[in-house]
């Protein structure tokens, strides 16, 4: 073979080996491939499996939860129930003419049935959105389908009337009683919010105007004398009525009467007092106006009494004046306090401050403290404890020390 001869044959081999390697290579890329697609295609039925046992697990629980919310299984008594509930329910909110019915057949869908009801009744906005509430309160297998609102003629009241249909489940939990599951949506809310935001959107009725309070002004009367005076409102809606009553910054023991107005108040100490007088109507949303009233209590002015001294020395008095002397209040100026004390035989005001003398009849002694609503004397061994209000006479007695 010549050279030329032997690199042809070389050039020759080295080709078929390639021709044969490209084969095998073939081949082999195949077979791997074929595997790869059958691992993806396994893997991808594995999931659908896995997936469909996962929603066969959900599906089991959420059965399971059904069954705890369902009605009872026997649907005789499940309507029965129900039926009363919805009427209870209706009389708590205090619907008028509250009217439940039930169809006497009901619907097969296969694996539960579906028992419709219908109520009626008359009522206020907030009563119907009170009512509507409590049902969804219980987390019973129920929806509202259809709900009518009907506003009756010349009157605040509307006529209600909705469609609702619950579920039974032939595994129900409840034998002979309903679920007493509560929705965690509204169970554990503050319903009297929830309420308010729907009736403060009131569409069934024109605006609210408020009432206009007549104008009551400043008023003063004599401690221990009552004060009376009616506050009077009035309201551009035909249908409101309009009801009182005071900020709670008025003083103790006055009263406004609810729907006449009437203000009573009978005080015990002199001063300066100021509340509201709040006049507010029953419509929705309820609207309400306020006005500020400002008593001045003075003291009362008393007639003069001579009476005769029990001796003739100068500046004695008579040993019962300290049973017409009266603490009448305890003032504070500047932060300096003082008591005044009046005689009522004579109307004289006597103004004393801690430390200062005091001598009225058989009460001689001094000024040692004084608080807000009464003063503390020391007579000889004894602290002596008037209130305002009471005379001297009436003063709690202990030895100096005591409790």
């Amino acid at each position: 073979m010549t050279p030329r001869e032997k690199k042809l044959a070389a050039l020759t081999g080295i080709m078929v080996l390639m021709l044969c390697g490209f084969f095998v290579w073939n081949q082999v890329s195949t077979q791997l491939k074929q595997r790869h697609n059958a691992i993806t295609s396994l893997d991808l039925e594995i999931a659908g499996k896995q997936l469909i046992l996962k929603k066969g697990r959900q599906a089991t629980t959420r059965l399971a939860e059904y069954e705890q919310r369902s009605l009872p299984a026997d649907r005789e008594v499940a309507r029965s129930i129900y039926q009363d509930w919805l009427l209870d329910l209706a009389k708590q909110v205090n619907l008028e003419e509250a009217n439940v019915k039930a169809p006497g057949d009901y619907t097969n869908e296969g694996v539960f049935y579906r028992l419709t009801f219908n109520v009626s009744g008359i009522g206020h906005l907030d009563q119907i959105v009170a009512m509507i509430q409590r049902i969804y309160e219980f987390d019973h297998l129920h929806l509202i389908r259809r709900l009518t609102i009907v506003p009756i003629k010349d009157g605040r009241k509307l006529e209600l009337a909705f469609s609702i249909e619950a579920a039974v489940l032939p595994g129900s939990v409840n034998q002979g009683q309903l679920t007493t599951l509560m929705n965690p949506w509204l169970a554990n809310g503050d319903s009297h919010n929830l309420i308010e935001k729907i009736t403060s959107r009131n569409i069934f009725a024109p605006p609210n105007h408020p009432p206009q309070l007549a104008h009551i002004g400043s008023k003063q009367v004599e401690v221990q004398r009552t004060l009376s005076f009616t506050a009077k409102a009035i309201d551009a809606d035909p249908l409101d009525t309009v009801t009182y009553q005071l900020s709670t910054t008025a003083p103790s023991g006055a009263r406004i009467g609810a729907t006449s107005g009437k203000f009573n108040w009978t005080p015990t100490e002199i001063g300066e007092f100021e509340f509201d007088v709040v006049a507010n109507d029953d419509n929705l949303p309820g609207k309400s106006v306020r006005q500020t009233v400002q008593v001045t209590v003075v003291i009362a002015p008393l007639t003069k009494v001579v009476t005769k001294p029990a001796n003739d020395r100068p500046g004695k008095l008579e040993p019962d004046v300290a049973k017409h002397t009266y603490l009448i209040g305890t003032i504070e100026r500047s932060g300096h306090r003082e008591i005044w004390l009046q005689v009522r035989t004579t109307g004289k005001i006597h103004k004393l401050s801690e430390d200062d003398s005091i001598r009225f009849g058989s009460i001689d002694g001094k000024v040692s403290r004084i608080g807000n609503r009464d003063a503390e004397i020391t007579v000889g061994d004894q602290r002596i404890l008037v209130r305002v209000g009471e005379n001297l006479s009436e003063a709690d007695k202990r030895p100096i020390g005591g409790i």
